[in-house]
């Protein structure tokens, strides 16, 4: 039986004579409360089979928008309504959001859930933003149960690339409370019934994926109730690790402020000394490696920094040019596109950085300052293409083979044009890669400065604006399948 009320629509149980427990769903941006019906009841049936008689609200809102400042008195009065529905009143409640829905949740469940109204929440197609973890909070804070499930065909900010963020940084929390699950060949508009809105083209129909979703959030459920053993949830989140994988390796390569690398300038709280941070990127080692030659490279290493590359920025600064130590290790720098704003509002996509800024050593330079050989000082190689081609090579080696095969038979090709060197560092710095399509293939054009050697600072440079293995990787994933596959199914 379903009641409609002006906050909410009130789905009831079939049989209320089973262990009573509410879901209060918070609904997607402008997805009519509706559509979640259909869904819910799949819950219901799924929660009936676990010994649960089960409760739901779907939460309502004029035009359709979630807005945070209604929030918490739709929850309270949903309750209230449960209960005058023959709802008991010690039944525990747990909070849902799809989408925007869930980006609002988690200020009022982490308020509800101190003062004991609710018992955990299940975000879908949604995440525990970064502001309840470092380095925006000193430790994670956020003190909610939560089962986080995402859809590896989601096109929008809930996308493949950030579940893995939240399971990289909820990795070493309880599996019991802050499980991160995927649900293989679903899209974003699943989660709800007949939503028309532009996804990429879903592998598995409505009903199963909606069944999957219904079927790890009860098992979630019941294991916070202490009358199941989450089972479920345990195996689909070893699943999940194994998804997670490979996009974890691309950005740790980079060193991305979401994972290994957190103290740099894309990332909030940065404590970089004289615009020199303490981590670097393994990709820029490899990189440098690579202009250097294995000649070279048999005479020294290489140390990377992440540095603070903006020529106008105030203060005092190392050089942060490259340069050959004393110990004859070459030294580089490199800086991520992304901002600050970019990581605080954890919303943005793609979400690897669209480039890398990198200042590395000619192999003029370095052929004669570690070898005493002198080369063609013309910049006769494009150094910064066939960087560009690695870092694509790099991710498809990564790509799991799901990916590789819907890349292979639906993706579009990324090709790398000449490089465009320009004079003078600020002009480098502020000419941003540009993406283009020609010819049905996505063109990416680099921008790169080359110094010929000499006993000046700027001389023996090569600088580069670097596609990464984490950028290339979200492209085979995910916008790389938008061409063909973006539309409403």
């Amino acid at each position: 039986m379903n009641t409609s009320e002006e906050e909410h629509i009130l789905i009831l149980p079939r049989n209320v004579n089973k262990k009573h427990v509410a879901v209060i769903l918070n609904p997607g941006g402008t997805v009519p409360a509706e559509l979640y019906m259909e869904p819910m009841e799949r819950w219901q049936v799924e929660a009936e089979n676990k010994g649960l008689s089960m409760w739901v609200a779907v939460l309502q809102y004029w035009g359709d928008l979630p807005l945070p400042m209604a929030l918490e008195r739709k929850i309270l009065y949903a309750m209230e309504k449960m209960k005058e529905s023959g709802m008991g009143d010690i039944a525990p409640v747990f909070l849902s959001g799809h989408s925007m829905g869930g980006g609002f949740l988690s200020d009022a469940a982490a308020k509800l859930y101190g003062e004991g109204k609710v018992q955990g929440q299940i975000l879908q197609a949604a995440y525990i933003t970064s502001k309840f973890f470092p380095p925006m909070a000193k430790s994670f804070t956020f003190p909610v149960p939560t089962l986080t499930v995402g859809a590896d065909l989601n096109f929008g900010s809930a996308r493949i690339t950030r579940m893995a963020i939240a399971a990289y940084r909820q990795r070493a929390l309880s599996k019991d409370d802050f499980p991160v699950v995927m649900v293989q060949g679903m899209n974003h508009m699943q989660f709800a019934s007949g939503f028309k809105k532009e996804d990429l083209k879903p592998e598995l129909d409505e009903a199963t994926a909606q069944l999957k979703v219904a079927q790890v959030s009860i098992d979630f459920i019941a294991k916070q109730m202490k009358i199941g053993r989450g089972s479920l949830v345990k195996s689909e989140v070893s699943k999940a690790n194994k998804v997670f994988a490979p996009i974890w390796a691309a950005f740790e390569l980079e060193g991305d402020a979401h994972f290994n690398v957190p103290n740099q300038m894309s990332a909030p709280n940065s404590n970089c000394i004289r615009g020199v941070c303490p981590g670097g990127s393994e990709w820029a080692k490899i990189s440098q490696a690579h202009i250097l030659g294995d000649e070279v490279m048999a005479k020294t290493s290489v140390l990377n920094n992440y540095a603070d590359l903006n020529p106008f920025a105030f203060g005092e600064r190392e050089g942060r040019k490259p340069f050959i130590t004393e110990q004859k290790q070459v030294q580089t720098y490199v800086m991520s596109s992304n901002k600050v704003d970019d990581f605080e509002g954890d919303r943005n996509v793609p979400v690897a950085s669209n480039e890398l800024l990198s200042k590395y050593l000619s192999r003029q330079e370095g052929s004669l300052k570690l070898l005493g050989k002198e080369l063609d000082a013309t910049n006769n190689r494009d150094f910064c293409v066939e960087l560009n081609q690695m870092a694509f090579d790099k991710a498809m080696e990564l790509a799991s083979p799901l990916a590789r095969s819907r890349f292979a038979k639906d993706g579009q090709a990324m090709v790398f044009e000449p490089t465009e060197f320009k004079s003078a560092g600020p002009l480098f710095i502020f000419s941003e890669m540009k993406y283009k399509e020609k010819n049905g293939k996505m063109s990416l054009k680099s921008y790169g400065l080359f110094t010929p050697p000499g006993d000046r600072a700027i001389d023996g440079n090569l600088y580069c604006k670097q596609l990464t293995p984490a950028r290339a990787l979200e492209w085979i994933y995910v916008d790389g399948l938008k061409k063909k596959n973006f539309k409403i199914w």
